[in-house]
């Protein structure tokens, strides 16, 4: 079964976790989502995602979905995931 993961804020931390996962083989494919076209643009180009994903499609597709954005942005990206097929943490 190939293994899904997704980066929801791709800056630092978020292109950083996704870089770690692709070196230590944990996904076979890793989606990414941002509010900012150029921070996904750069995770795209850096190897650090794989695709650009909405979190509808998250949501259905991820078997570990990483949220990585600023602190009071968490609840509502949260609530968005509400009801995801697998893990979703920050």
């Amino acid at each position: 079964m190939a293994v899904c993961v997704a980066i929801v804020g791709v800056g630092l931390m978020g292109a950083s976790f996704g870089l770690a996962a692709k070196a230590r083989g944990i996904a076979d494919h890793i989606l990414g989502f941002d509010q900012s076209a150029s921070h996904l643009q750069t995770a795209i180009r850096l190897g650090a995602v794989d695709s650009e994903a909405d979190l509808a499609t998250i949501r259905q597709s991820a078997r570990l979905t990483v949220i990585a954005v600023p602190v009071d942005s968490i609840a509502a990206i949260a609530n968005q995931l509400d009801g995801a097929e697998g893990i979703v943490t920050d």
